[in-house]
């Protein structure tokens, strides 16, 4: 009996195991394939990305820092104009008067 009930168990196991394998072989068959995709392409892409990014974000802070520099220089350069332009028109003023 024990040799009936292991043949029996064996013969469901592989029947349970043809129909698993029918219904669930597509989903199965496509996670497999998009784990792999995953692993092999997207992953090491995004990590590039993240070095990329972490560069151009190095990049974007001195380009700010630039930016701020020549803020200040452009207001110096303003003033210095702006003095400059009252001293022409004193001397102007100045030589058309004697």
């Amino acid at each position: 009996m024990t040799d009936e009930h292991a043949e029996r168990i064996e013969h469901m196991g592989g029947k349970l195991f043809q129909l698993l394998a029918t219904v669930y072989g597509p989903y199965a068959f496509g996670v497999a394939s998009l784990l792999l995709i995953w692993f092999t392409i997207v992953g090491p892409q995004l990590e590039r990305q993240a070095i990329d990014y972490t560069k151009n974000e190095a990049v974007v802070d001195s380009l700010k820092s630039v930016a701020a520099s020549m803020e200040m220089i452009s207001r110096s350069m303003e003033r210095t104009a702006t003095i400059l332009d009252t001293v022409v028109k004193r001397v102007h003023t100045d030589a058309d008067g004697t």
